[in-house]
């Protein structure tokens, strides 16, 4: 039986570069048989954190919007894809309000100590950012901040991370290198 493949898209552009990385590999994971589901963040009704700090408390967050759904989405995945340009060296906000909201899902906190993580380790990621940014200096400066941030949510949630994919330069390019598109359509194959 296939796994659970949740694609998240963290860019308000539906045809851009990370997108189009995107939907390389949830179609190489269907044609490996595998239930892929994509979800646009900025189709979503997510708002801020209160800062009410109930999610630590109940497990899950006391407002009303769409997030309920889709962390139940993510919580249940196998594997997840979160896929997000890289905008001063950061995720984009749309990103960082899914982080801030998911809190209590993803982690436990105990009255006293570290919080610990909720998910599996058996349960992976992949990473997918773009960079206008030309490389070396996107790695230096820029993406290496946006996969910081991504990496740092899903470790901490206690998932393992399956790879990243940097499309670096992206300011005047015509069309996703053919390498890249390779390697994302290998991973998605490899699920």
């Amino acid at each position: 039986m296939g796994k659970d493949v949740i694609g998240i898209l963290g860019s308000s552009k539906k045809d851009g570069k990370v997108a189009l990385m995107l939907k390389e590999y949830l179609s190489a994971a269907e044609k490996a048989g595998h239930q892929v589901k994509q979800v646009n963040l900025y189709d979503k009704n997510i708002q801020y954190c209160h800062a009410c700090m109930d999610c630590r408390i109940n497990g899950t967050c006391s407002l009303t919007d769409d997030l309920n759904g889709l962390a139940a989405e993510i919580v249940k995945a196998d594997v997840i894809v979160l896929a997000a340009p890289t905008y001063w060296a950061n995720v984009p906000a749309v990103v960082k309000n899914l982080f801030d909201r998911m809190a209590g899902y993803v982690m436990s906190f105990p009255d006293k100590g570290i919080p610990k993580p909720k998910l599996s380790k058996d349960q992976r990621y992949v990473l997918i950012t773009a960079c206008s940014t030309p490389f070396p200096i996107n790695i230096i400066r820029q993406s290496r901040g946006s996969l910081q941030a991504m990496n740092e949510f899903f470790k901490s949630s206690g998932m393992s991370k399956i790879a990243s994919v940097v499309l670096p330069g992206t300011a005047g390019l015509t069309k996703i290198p053919s390498g890249i598109l390779s390697r994302i359509n290998k991973l998605g194959r490899s699920v």
